[in-house]
């Protein structure tokens, strides 16, 4: 872990900044909004969150990962550790964490394409619109495109399209793109750059975004654009930390003799 990047979460826990916690539940994680606190004897406290009592306890006693991610400056924060024991010292309401191997920072202008997974929460509409369309203008309901998010970055999008054996989509067909999670919708203007017709009935369809204008508007969709980019990228390395932990245990599973 590099200095710069350890100096990071010691500032932001100076600052008491907003952060968020991502619990494992199975093979999917829950998301909760909190801020730091202080830090000392290895770990650093965060206000305490709204999560059921038996779930801390099962993250806590089986030292899974959990995921912790916050911004700073035009950056995302991310690492992965483990919820430390409750001692005597410790305030009720905060709950403590142990400090971090590894600590990621994500540039969140960076074009960086990441996997979409289907509990990513991260929804998708999609409509064929003419060159002369108003973006802000909705469209007849015929020109909607059922459409399945595969990747995305703050510069474009993959996509899969269900057909019935015709094209959907061409190269070049201007799209409206409304992206949502949570409380951020970022509405985009994009084109086909590739269109793939695959065997089974489907479209593999690479979309790039048109360039935000430098306004507040612009400004406001590129920052909903970046934290929805943000979130998949948490969630990619959250899942990648699952896949390690479960490969593990399994090699130091013993072997049992027949």
């Amino acid at each position: 872990m590099s200095e710069s990047s350890i100096e990071l979460l010691h500032e932001a826990i100076s600052k008491r900044i907003p952060v968020v916690i991502s619990l494992p539940v199975g093979s999917a994680f829950r998301h909760f909004k909190t801020r730091f606190v202080s830090e000392a004897n290895g770990t650093f406290l965060v206000e305490s969150f709204e999560a059921e009592p038996a779930l801390l306890e099962k993250v806590t006693a089986e030292g899974a990962h959990v995921g912790v991610a916050f911004r700073d400056a035009g950056n995302k924060v991310i690492f992965t550790s483990s919820l430390a024991p409750r001692n005597g010292s410790q305030p009720l309401d905060a709950l403590a964490i142990a400090f971090p191997r590894e600590v990621h920072v994500i540039q969140r202008r960076t074009s960086y394409r990441v996997s979409v997974a289907e509990d990513s929460q991260v929804e998708v509409r999609v409509w064929k619109i003419p060159d002369h369309a108003i973006l802000r203008d909705r469209p007849s309901a015929a020109f909607e495109i059922g459409a399945k998010l595969t990747d995305l970055s703050v510069g474009g999008m993959g996509l899969s399209l269900e057909t019935t054996g015709e094209p959907l989509l061409h190269v070049d067909q201007r799209l409206r793109v409304l992206l949502h999670y949570g409380e951020d919708e970022a509405l985009l203007d994009a084109r086909v750059r590739h269109a793939h017709d695959m065997p089974d009935k489907t479209q593999k369809v690479g979309a790039q975004f048109k360039k935000l204008e430098n306004d507040l508007e612009g400004r406001q969709t590129q920052s909903k654009l970046s934290a929805i980019v943000a979130h998949l990228q948490r969630q990619e390395i959250l899942r990648a930390r699952l896949r390690e932990e479960v490969s593990t245990l399994r090699m130091q599973r013993p072997i049992v003799a027949a």
